[in-house]
């Protein structure tokens, strides 16, 4: 692990405020975020040993990256780095220029984005205000599609600026609705996405989701918790079930498929699935 830290401090003297720095710690995190060793999880191996690694460096540099691995990523691990920093701190070593901005942007307002239409999924965003610095936002993509894991992460500008960004992008016919957020429904809805995120095996998520990884646990520290998220699942009744068959049947739409069998079929499977499987429920 030594022989990594070289390499690692050449770049960290480039770093020129708080949230890049947060942001370059949180992309080093992800080189070993959720890959597997025989005997363990990487990150846990490998993290820790790199933390220890930095400080026997003890050079400003070392400092520096123990200052900007403190404010991301899992809260033992930002524990040790920080813990790690102070020690070289009291022996003289200087600090970065941006170490006191670290981890003191508050977030101020947060929002859902969400379809109208069809809910395959929300955007959380969340602006954040930095003591000394512009406000940016960062936005997490819950996908609905997917079992309501993190699909998507990025960080932006204002909140503003993303919500008038967001709201040209709509495809034509589909609807985005905004509504404001509590911060405590925000980290909730945030956990339960990182969750699933966790939970899932080999997840089709974008790139960002794993360099802003780290970053994103360390803002959702900075959130308030305590907001309860309702159960979205209902149990419906086989009588319900073959109701909705009955009405679909009975529809204009479904008229010409009354009496064949295969066709019954599908549209009672489709009924099936979505009662118990799909976010939403069947007639999403």
């Amino acid at each position: 692990m030594d022989g990594l830290v070289p390499t690692v401090l050449r770049s960290v003297g480039t770093l020129e405020d708080a949230l890049e720095a947060e942001c370059w710690a949180s992309e080093l995190i992800s080189m070993w975020r959720g890959r597997q060793l025989i005997d363990g999880d990487a990150e846990e191996v490998f993290l820790p040993a790199f933390i220890r690694a930095l400080e026997r460096k003890g050079s400003p540099k070392s400092l520096a990256t123990l200052r900007a691995l403190s404010a991301v990523g899992s809260e033992s691990h930002a524990r040790k780095a920080g813990a790690a920093a102070n020690r070289l701190a009291g022996r003289g070593v200087s600090e970065p220029p941006w170490a006191g901005q670290l981890g003191h942007a508050e977030p101020v307002a947060a929002e859902l984005m969400y379809e109208e239409a069809f809910d395959d999924g929300v955007s959380v965003l969340v602006e954040f205000a930095p003591p000394d610095g512009e406000r940016h936002t960062l936005g997490i993509y819950i996908d609905h599609n997917l079992g309501g894991l993190v699909k998507d992460a990025f960080l932006a500008g204002p909140l503003d600026e993303v919500r008038s960004e967001l709201s040209s992008r709509a495809h034509d016919g589909v609807g985005l609705a905004l509504r404001r957020l509590d911060l405590a429904e925000a980290r909730a809805r945030i956990e339960a996405g990182l969750y699933m995120l966790d939970h899932t095996y080999d997840p089709p998520v974008g790139d960002d989701v794993c360099a802003l990884r780290g970053l994103v646990d360390g803002r959702v520290r900075r959130l308030p918790d305590g907001f309860e998220l309702p159960e979205d699942y209902d149990e419906m009744s086989v009588e319900e079930r073959e109701g909705l068959l009955a009405e679909f049947l009975a529809s204009p739409e479904g008229q010409r498929w009354r009496g064949d069998a295969d066709a019954e079929h599908v549209v009672e499977t489709a009924i099936w699935f979505g009662a118990d499987y799909n976010h939403g429920g069947p007639l999403r």
